[in-house]
């Protein structure tokens, strides 16, 4: 594998709780893997507006405040990924599960490890330094 490509995570929090998904079998990259849901950034787009695109292809919501958490890389046999993480405290709309096989809230302080990857595991960790010294 040459090079990077540009993903983005919508860490999702309500009530202390993080929305994660299960992702569908069928999927190339991570079938069936329990993650903070994302998306690729596609040519000509920031990752905010990727961000943006991703939450309303993939759960019909919008955010009212968007905050760049972290980059963070991601080396995966498929594609290397360089995920950038956005946190979203206040959605606007009703989530749907538009593309995972199932969304669900986990409380991230405890339930952390539900997480399949360590990627995310990270980019949590720096949003509660990032929450803590705000």
């Amino acid at each position: 594998m040459d090079e990077s490509v540009e993903g983005i995570a919508f860490i999702i929090l309500e009530k202390g709780k993080l929305l994660v998904e299960k992702r569908k079998m069928t999927k190339k990259v991570d079938p069936g893997k329990i993650i903070i849901p994302g998306g690729h950034v596609e040519e000509g787009e920031s990752p905010l507006q990727a961000c943006k695109r991703e939450m309303k292809e993939e759960l019909d919501i919008e955010c009212e405040t968007i905050k760049f958490v972290t980059r963070v890389p991601y080396y995966h046999p498929v594609e290397n990924q360089n995920i950038n993480y956005f946190l979203c405290t206040k959605i606007i709309g009703e989530i749907k599960t538009l593309e995972a096989k199932e969304l669900f809230w986990i409380d991230p302080k405890v339930e952390k490890d539900k997480l399949d990857f360590d990627v995310d595991r990270e980019a949590l960790k720096k949003m509660f330094e990032m929450i803590k010294n705000e």
